[in-house]
């Protein structure tokens, strides 16, 4: 608990020290050239009769520019529950009974500000928790630094490069926290193919500098069609690799304990209405 409360207050700083970074910035612009984007996605999938299920995932990314500074603030909830049906002969009669259960669990709230060094350097804090159960994650919270780099602005191509580090504090679902400094990479390019058609991949490398087994990488593609000036589709795919997976230690009265390591590789594709405020 001691761990749990260290993180939250990590995380409530960083917060604050972000919201205490973007001040001046405002001070400074003096509000002539600020503006601010909010986009939302959203995706549902039902199926009813012998097997009920629901996927549900959100996102929201707010985003508030001034002349020399950003601010981000982004947040996603992902739950997928099934309800399965089991018929029994139970003393000749039929006995039908319902299980619901929550297959996919993962939320994250993080914030980011970036300030202009020169025109095509910038540096950026960040601060975050995330929640990822199938991954074997209950809790994650982290706090970082690092610079980013405008690579390439042509015609309707663009590619932005980040470097920095982080600190972490991770709990592992049925675990103990353990605290840990990341050294993170990441690469953003996109591609305005048309007027209303956009292709993006972002890949994102984070290595635990205690643990040279601990690599994690985050990969995402998408393509978004616009509808109108305020609704789009998108469709992406997501695949998140972790070379050290978390294990559980399971127990069982009177037999040893067994070992169960999550998979390595989670993938998501994804078809979402986004809408633009």
């Amino acid at each position: 608990m001691k761990h749990r409360g260290i993180s939250r207050g990590l995380v409530a700083g960083a917060f604050v020290a972000l919201l205490f970074l973007a001040a001046p910035a405002m001070a400074d612009d003096g509000g002539a050239d600020r503006n601010w984007t909010d986009k939302a996605e959203l995706s549902l999938v039902t199926t009813t009769g012998n097997s009920e299920t629901t996927t549900f995932s959100l996102s929201n990314e707010f985003v508030q520019k001034w002349t020399k500074s950003e601010l981000k603030i982004y947040a996603m909830a992902l739950r997928s529950e099934q309800t399965t049906k089991t018929a029994v002969n139970d003393a000749g009669r039929l006995r039908v009974t319902d299980r619901k259960e929550t297959t996919a669990d993962a939320y994250r709230l993080s914030g980011k500000f970036l300030r202009e060094i020169r025109e095509t350097f910038r540096w950026y804090a960040e601060g975050g928790w995330e929640r990822d159960r199938p991954q074997g994650i209950d809790d994650r919270y982290f706090a970082g630094l690092g610079v980013a780099f405008a690579v390439l602005r042509r015609n309707a191509h663009t590619l932005d490069a980040e470097a920095g580090v982080r600190f972490t504090d991770e709990t592992p679902v049925g675990g103990d926290s353990d605290s840990f400094g990341v050294g993170r990479a990441a690469l953003a390019w996109g591609w305005k193919f048309s007027e209303t058609g956009e292709l993006a991949s972002s890949l994102e490398l984070l290595q635990n500098l205690s643990t040279s087994d601990d690599t994690r990488v985050n990969w995402v593609t998408s393509v978004t069609s616009t509808l109108t000036d305020r609704l789009a589709l998108k469709v992406s795919y997501t695949v998140r690799w972790d070379n050290d997976p978390v294990r559980e230690v399971l127990s069982s009265p009177g037999f040893d304990d067994v070992i169960w390591e999550h998979d390595k590789t989670d993938t998501i594709l994804a078809a979402s209405l986004v809408v633009n405020f």
